[in-house]
């Protein structure tokens, strides 16, 4: 009987080793797989904050009270955030209170939404303040973080500075004399088109000049193109000086200029041309001689010579036209060179 509980006391234990074993081993194998996954998770982790930290664009974790919670190395860099700084930050607080363009809700109204509501916002434009209070343009992209309910969201953006320079200078290149830097005649047509609808909608009263330089190819003939260009530039300036700041005034194209705005009556718009003719005739030095120009003035008038954009044109140049038979250097209306308000009245002599 004793050796019979012997043999089974052993077996019992070899069976119990066995399972021992097998135990163990599942153990191992558990360790080593939950091993691998934390490896994964960790390689995982390691990519996506390498992808997080090399991409252009800055990246900003939200909480649900808009606390910032992560920020990558481009957002750091751009908005001079520390680490430190970690939950102890609001977005709004680097959101300019900067009215965005197109009267778009800015950042701070499209965050708000998104964290009370889950709505989603894609490639917006907005300003963006670092830490020292500096604002740049930005686009964004916003998206909520869900789990059980809303915890937040992630806000990505761009800075768009180069952008909008870009922007500017094609605009500019599009709209604006590049010789004297005044509007150029589709931006003077623009400008004036919608000038006119407004006037004839508050029954205001508006003049229309030409402008057109004596003799211009004479200075061009004598001192050369570049003498010609300076001189350009220095009537499109003394145009400038010579007008009211409501007032436009625009090249359309050679020696051709063209000045609108509003006036009172037409002695308002006679007074803004004597001006004009005095200040081009001021001398300019032009290499190592003194150089005195005149200039011709037509000048229309709304609602008396026309009532449309054509019209006023076509009446403005007519009136510089006459100017132009008569000897130069001087103004006249359109009344005055039709005879339509007895007769002929010269401007003053430059």
């Amino acid at each position: 009987g004793l050796r019979h509980h012997h043999d089974s006391l052993e077996q019992t234990i070899r069976e119990r080793t066995v399972e021992l074993e097998e135990a163990n081993q599942a153990l191992n194998d558990d360790i080593e797989i939950r091993k691998g996954v934390e490896f994964s998770l960790e390689q995982l982790r390691h990519r996506n904050e390498m992808i997080l930290n090399t991409t252009s664009e800055g990246i900003l974790g939200l909480g649900p009270a808009g606390q910032i919670t992560f920020f990558n190395r481009t957002a750091e860099r751009l908005m001079g955030l520390k680490t430190q700084q970690i939950n102890q930050v609001k977005i709004h607080e680097f959101i300019s209170r900067i009215a965005t363009e197109h009267e778009q809700p800015g950042p701070a109204e499209v965050i708000a939404e998104i964290l009370d509501r889950g709505t989603q916002a894609d490639n917006q434009e907005g300003i963006l303040s670092d830490v020292s209070g500096r604002t740049f343009p930005i686009e964004y992209s916003c998206a909520p973080l869900l789990g059980n309910g809303i915890t937040g969201a992630v806000f990505s953006f761009s800075d768009i500075t180069e952008r909008k320079h870009s922007e500017r200078k094609i605009q500019k290149l599009a709209f604006y004399d590049q010789l004297t830097e005044l509007p150029n005649r589709t931006l003077f047509y623009d400008r004036i088109t919608q000038r006119v609808a407004q006037a004839k909608r508050d029954k205001q009263k508006l003049a229309l000049m030409f402008l057109d330089l004596d003799d211009f190819k004479v200075i061009n003939d004598t001192f050369g193109h570049a003498a010609g260009d300076d001189f350009l530039r220095m009537t499109a300036r003394r145009l400038r000086e010579g007008s009211r700041q409501a007032d436009t005034v625009a090249r359309l194209g050679g020696d051709e200029f063209v000045w609108f705005g509003e006036i009172d009556d037409e002695k308002t718009a006679k007074l803004i041309a004597e001006k004009f003719l005095e200040e081009i005739a001021r001398p300019v030095k032009l290499g190592q001689q003194d150089f005195s120009s005149t200039i011709s003035i037509g000048i229309a008038l709304f609602p008396d010579s026309a009532q449309d954009v054509a019209g006023l044109m076509k009446c403005a140049d007519a009136a510089m036209y006459s100017v132009k038979q008569r000897g130069k250097s001087g103004f006249h209306s359109y009344q005055e060179a039709t005879g339509l308000s007895g007769g002929y009245i010269p401007g003053r002599s430059g």
